[in-house]
This record gives structure tokens, sequence and C-alpha cells, in this order.
């Protein structure tokens, strides 16, 4: 029985250490392909928006702007959306559940 014990533990810790590698190499793959995805989204919620966006802007209609990034987080899968100056001050956030 001892025998068997101490023949096992090598296996045992191989195999624990291949689940680890393993566990790691899926989460990195994961988090990876969320990270990617979430940048996708971003892109094309400005790309589509970006013209409308851009005319409101220019004119300092503050309210228009807002107005288009309510539009843009109506999707479940975009929490939030903002406007900043280059300063890094901001200029419209909207009004989540207002409407």
């Amino acid at each position: 029985m001892r025998s068997a014990r101490r023949d096992s533990l090598p296996i045992v810790v191989i195999l624990a250490l291949l689940t680890a590698a393993g566990y790691l190499l899926v989460a990195a793959t994961g988090r990876n392909w969320f990270e990617h995805d979430v940048q996708l989204r971003a892109q094309l919620a400005v790309r589509v928006a970006r013209q409308a966006l851009l005319e409101r802007w220019n004119r300092g209609d503050r309210a228009g702007v807002e107005h288009l990034l309510a539009d843009v987080t109506v999707d479940e899968r975009i929490l939030a959306a903002a406007a900043c100056t280059a300063g890094g001050a901001m200029f419209a956030r909207p009004c989540i559940g207002c409407a």
C-alpha cells in the first residue's frame, strides 16, 4: 500500500501542474478574447455615431452629444459612454435611466 502511494504521488503532482497550466492558458485566452471583443464593440459604436457626434460636438451641442451617447448605451453590453475635451474635462455624458 505504501508503495502504491509513493508511486502515485509524482503522477498526481504532474497532473496538478498540467491542470494549473491548462487553467492559466484558458483564463488568459478568455480574457484576451473578452478584451478584444469590448474594444471592437467600442470602435463599432464610435464608427457608427462618429459623423453625428462630430457635427454636434463642433456646434457645441452638449444635449445632442448626450442624446447620441445615450443611444449608444442602449445596448446592454455597453455600460457607459462619455465625451471628454482634449484636456480631459467632461463635455457630455448621458443620464442613464432617465429616458
